[in-house]
């Protein structure tokens, strides 16, 4: 007698889908199905919309896109539509600009900003091996991996463009002047202080708060802050930092999309001030 095939042990949407060739990073996927982008066809040709990254389905199904256009395109991870939502609400041009990313993750704020014509963007995450091919292998991005900014200087942001340029036979990056940040498991607040000590160059910057890291633990449920009150106490936390590091605020929008866990998350425009309050052109 023929033993019975066994059924394919089921899997993550998301890893699937990312497997499936449809994004460049598991996050990229994620995003595609947070928005309704994806269906899965099964292996007797039923038809489903992916409504969750964590679904577990058959390894044998096939996905397409509901909307072509929705895939490749447009940024690595939905961090991209984040950062392009906020340059766009303060009317902010990084052409040539000199930047960096903090948290970089898989690379959707610095995807944002290459489309966007930066001339250079340094890259720092404490992780390894997370950023999409495509950014990874760009010669404008200057790669810092396993970095903690609060170990981090302008010695070491020096260091790292001169190796870069010896490989891509490019001048080296100078100094960044412009910052984004999307960090994770950790207050805003200590990234904010640690720019404003360690990287003097920077004279702007447009980070993502998380209110979700700001929060004490009583204020979540489920790791979701809910109600205005605990969320604008997050946007007064990371504010009152910023205005006794010498920045001034410039603007605040609310991101186009919820976070990961279905938390409703912001981006702070901040300039260096001068020392009479205005900030630094």
């Amino acid at each position: 007698m023929r033993a019975a095939s066994k059924t394919p042990k089921k899997q993550a949407a998301d890893v699937l889908v990312f497997e499936a060739g449809l994004a460049e990073t598991i996050e990229a996927a994620r995003a595609l199905i947070m928005t309704g982008h994806v269906i899965a066809e099964g292996d007797r040709g039923q038809m489903r919309r992916v409504e969750k990254p964590g679904d577990r389905l058959d390894p044998r199904s096939s996905f397409r896109l509901a909307h072509q256009q929705a895939h490749t395109g447009r940024f690595v991870s939905r961090g991209g539509l984040k950062l392009e939502h906020a340059l766009r609400a303060f009317d902010l041009d990084v052409t040539a600009k000199t930047a960096i990313d903090v948290g970089i993750g898989s690379g959707g704020f610095t995807d944002c900003l290459l489309q966007r014509e930066a001339a250079w963007v340094y890259g720092v995450d404490v992780g390894y091996g997370q950023v999409a091919w495509r950014i990874r292998n760009d010669p404008r991005v200057v790669l810092l991996e396993r970095t903690n900014l609060r170990h981090l200087d302008a010695a070491m942001l020096l260091s790292a463009a001169e190796a870069s340029a010896a490989r891509s036979g490019r001048p080296p990056a100078g100094a960044p002047t412009f910052a984004v940040i999307d960090v994770s498991f950790i207050s805003l607040t200590t990234v904010v202080a640690a720019i404003t000590v360690q990287l003097p160059s920077i004279t702007e910057m447009v980070a993502l708060i998380k209110p979700q890291f700001e929060c004490p633990r009583e204020a979540l449920e489920g790791g979701v802050v809910t109600g205005p009150e605990p969320r604008r106490a997050a946007i007064d936390r990371v504010h009152g930092t910023a205005d006794d590091q010498g920045w001034a605020r410039h603007g605040l929008v609310e991101s186009p999309i919820l976070g990961r866990d279905g938390n409703v998350e912001y981006l702070t425009w901040l300039h260096r001030a001068a020392p009479d309050g205005e900030a630094v052109p």
